[in-house]
């Protein structure tokens, strides 16, 4: 692997534990943002080098740049009026900045090790939640269920809080949709990542995860159904096998650590529709679609004062992008992610003809549905990872000559 291709590799890693640093230094640490900081200078340096060039489609380029610059547009203008501060502005051009380059043409080698660099972080994200919950580890968020009878039970993170938690769970759990297969090391590390899932899912009794879960779950079986019917028996004895001994660790868990553990999430989810969070969200919907509709504003709207009133801020990407940059801000979103969708789309079609690098693009397929599902009832506009997806689903037009001709270096 070389030099240039190596680099990805250590940005994807900064980017994907840019909250290590508050475990290290502590979480009011003047260092927090130190490998955040670390993998955009990496990357600003690699497009001022005199030899860099953009090598990508010229269509896709083009939306690139043209939804980035709508979203800027409509934040910019927000902090111009007053709106917004323009600490919003940096968080998003960040994002911008990131989309950019994994958007660029990475050969499919390096597209892979990106992929296992972001699912390395993803596991260790769930160890040190695990670690955090045994009382190992520093927790960063802490929040107590009453289940009645004098009875409470800690619901915990570490490292990042529970809006930024899914999309690291979505890249464990879908690394089981794009590479299943009946090889008996692959199977122990299936069984071991749903473990771990479902694990972490009980400590944080986050209703969200089961969200992203039975997400995945479909497209497991979309896949193995519709697109890809070889070996069906045994992969159907391999999921078989993964659930039931990824629930059996669970049982086991429960019962070395805490035996009411699990039902946390069972009780929570048993009273969704009593609770405040179901109530909020069901109401923000209402209030974002009621402001859009009734009183657009072109550039970033900024007054939360009608999401106060049910209890908090918009916790969905497009309620965030049409709050935070406007309606300009809402269509640039929405254009990235429906062109990313659908290279995706093309892509995972066209290699279940050709077998070729076939299970990579389900896996970013199943991980980037996954995680916009989750991302309706949970903030992502300024998360770096559905960012990084973005960029690699529409690096992917540069992957096959025959569905993009338009492939030239800019």
């Amino acid at each position: 692997m070389n030099r240039k291709n190596n680099l990805f590799i250590i940005i994807t890693y900064c980017i994907g534990l840019n909250w290590l640093p508050s475990i290290i230094f502590g979480v009011e640490s003047k260092y927090n943002n130190l490998f955040s900081i670390l993998a955009i200078i990496l990357i600003l340096l690699t497009f001022f080098q005199s030899s860099f060039k953009f090598h990508m489609n010229s269509k896709i380029f083009s939306y690139i740049i043209f939804s980035n610059i709508l979203i800027i547009a409509g934040i910019l203008g927000g902090v111009i009026v007053g709106s917004i501060p323009f600490s919003y502005f940096y968080s998003f051009f960040v994002n911008f900045i990131i989309t950019l380059y994994y958007a660029n043409f990475i050969n499919m080698e390096t597209k892979k090790n990106i992929i296992i660099s972001l699912i390395v972080c993803s596991w260790i994200i769930s160890i040190f939640v695990i670690l955090s919950y045994m009382g190992l580890l520093p927790t960063l968020q802490e929040v107590s269920v009453y289940f009645g009878y004098g009875i409470f039970l800690e619901r915990k993170w570490a490292g990042v809080g529970s809006s930024l938690l899914g999309s690291y769970i979505a890249l464990l759990i879908n690394s089981l949709v794009g590479v299943i297969n009946i090889k008996k090391l692959n199977l122990i590390y299936y069984i071991f990542s749903l473990s771990v899932v479902i694990i972490v899912s009980a400590i944080t009794a986050q209703r969200s995860l089961i969200l992203i879960f039975v997400c995945s779950v479909l497209i497991i079986f979309i896949k193995y159904f519709i697109f890809d019917k070889r070996d069906l028996n045994k992969k159907i004895k391999s999921i078989i096998s993964i659930i039931l001994f990824g629930s059996a660790s669970l049982i086991i868990f429960m019962f070395v650590r805490n035996h009411l553990l699990f039902y946390s999430l069972i009780y929570r989810l048993s009273i969704i529709k009593e609770d405040i969070n179901y109530y909020y969200r069901k109401e923000m919907w209402k209030v974002f679609l009621n402001k859009l509709i009734r009183n657009p504003t072109l550039f970033a709207k900024g007054d939360l004062s009608d999401f106060e009133k049910i209890g908090g801020v918009p916790h969905m990407i497009l309620g965030e992008s049409y709050y935070y940059g406007g309606i300009l801000a809402l269509i640039g979103l929405l254009i990235m992610l429906i062109v990313s969708l659908r290279i995706l789309i093309k892509q995972v079609t066209y290699q279940n003809r050709k077998k070729e690098n076939y299970n990579y693009y389900w896996f970013l397929l199943s991980s980037f549905v996954s995680i916009l599902v989750y991302l309706t009832i949970m903030p992502g506009f300024f998360s770096r990872i559905p960012f990084i997806l973005i960029g690699l689903s529409l690096s992917s037009a540069n992957s096959n000559k025959s569905n993009y001709s338009h492939d030239k270096t800019i």
